[in-house]
């Protein structure tokens, strides 16, 4: 069980990050789409939560905000994109005992011109205690669009009852590094994806959220690879259901089924999309330069690939050795200070006269074995250190 459950909670996450992504850029022509969606700064910010059944809890906030435009070549040919980038973070359980927090960073580069999806990267960790053991798992991808495909080819809104599918082939990479008390383990896997999604507005219904009351059309959709397990749009499948703000054009939630029951919800809490803006930030503005980087230990980041935390500490230990280092010269001059004064203070030898010996014979101090010093004038040996003639 401890090996299983850290890949369950990975693809958990990869499928809560690519459902945000389809949240925004899915249904084009009438969705909030990367048209919509293109103006630096514009962010939408959900907050996460599971079904009451899923054998997982989960909490967190995920922001998508398009924080720059960039000029990338994929495939030997240039597109001038804007870059949508993703953030979030939480906690999570299970319920048979695991627990951490989960980080998600990723960005999507969009073609302006076509408006649709050119590259996309992705990296999740997860950090989980169980068992009193720990696991550290990373997951990172990256996806390149080879094509996208939409059967809604109107630049109008769907009416109530409209169907449309969207096709997309991409080449994916992923990387899987795994730090468990049993060892550190990486993979990499390299494949083609051909995603063929369905769409359907099947209601319009009033919802309420944190931001108000709003009508919205709802979409549902399933991927084809699941229609094997499904009798069509019904209410026991695997489906997932978009609902959108019939005046102001914006997704106000996402929902995921799985066999009828709800997996997991994303719901807007805050967004900004030109002069159209509302709610409470949460995660904030991404810094999408220094996003993807590892925060390192106690989440203080890296220099040149070192973890600050590591090269503070290597400061402090070579700050307490200079120190260490400083008190023992200061002792060691203040020693041959001290036995400089007993040399310009020797005293005179006792009154009664010290046995006569010859220079060179005796060297060192019977008392402390130190050097001994002939003084001539008194024809007699003396001992700095003891202060005292031999």
């Amino acid at each position: 069980m401890k090996r299983i459950f850290p890949m369950l909670l990975v693809v958990f996450l990869l499928i809560m990050s690519a459902g945000i992504f389809n949240f925004v850029s899915a249904q084009d022509g009438f969705d909030i789409g990367f048209d919509e969606f293109g103006e630096i700064g514009d962010y939408i910010e959900t907050k996460i939560m599971t079904g009451e059944d899923a054998e997982m809890k989960m909490g967190g906030y995920i922001r998508l905000e398009t924080t720059h435009e960039e000029t990338i070549t994929v495939k030997g040919e240039s597109y001038d994109c804007g870059v949508v980038s993703l953030k979030g973070s939480g906690n999570l359980e299970y319920d048979f005992g695991p627990e951490g927090t989960w980080r998600a960073t990723g960005n999507v580069w969009w073609d302006k011109v076509a408006e649709n999806r050119v590259k996309a990267t992705s990296n999740i960790k997860i950090n989980v205690k169980y068992q009193s053991e720990f696991s550290k798992i990373t997951r990172k991808s990256t996806s390149i669009y080879i094509s996208s495909i939409s059967t809604w080819t109107s630049e109008a809104d769907p009416e109530l009852g409209d169907e449309w599918t969207e096709t997309i082939v991409a080449d994916l990479t992923e990387t899987e590094t795994s730090d468990t008390p049993d060892g550190i383990n990486s993979e990499t896997d390299t494949y083609t994806v051909t995603t063929i999604e369905h769409y359907k507005y099947i209601e319009d219904k009033t919802i309420t959220t944190q931001l108000g009351s709003f009508e919205c059309r709802v979409i549902k959709s399933y991927e084809e690879d699941d229609y094997d397990y499904q009798s069509g749009f019904n209410d026991t499948d695997t489906y997932d259901l978009d609902y959108i703000d019939n005046n102001n054009n914006i997704p106000l939630r996402f929902e995921s089924y799985e066999d009828g029951s709800l997996a997991f919800e994303l719901e807007v809490i805050a967004y900004n999309f030109g002069e159209q803006s509302g709610g409470t930030e949460v995660v904030g503005t991404i810094d999408d330069e220094k996003e993807d980087e590892d925060s390192g230990m106690l989440g203080l980041g890296k220099v040149a690939g070192i973890d600050i935390f590591i090269l503070v500490l290597v400061a402090i230990i070579i700050l307490v050795i200079l120190v260490i280092v400083g008190f023992a010269m200061k002792k060691l001059k203040r020693s041959r200070l001290d036995n400089r004064d007993y040399e310009y203070s020797r005293p005179p030898p006792p009154s009664q006269p010290p046995q006569q010996q010859q220079q060179g014979l005796h060297y060192s101090c019977r008392t402390c074995g130190e050097h001994l010093e002939y003084v001539g004038e008194y024809d007699s040996w003396y001992c700095n250190y003891c202060r005292r003639y031999q």
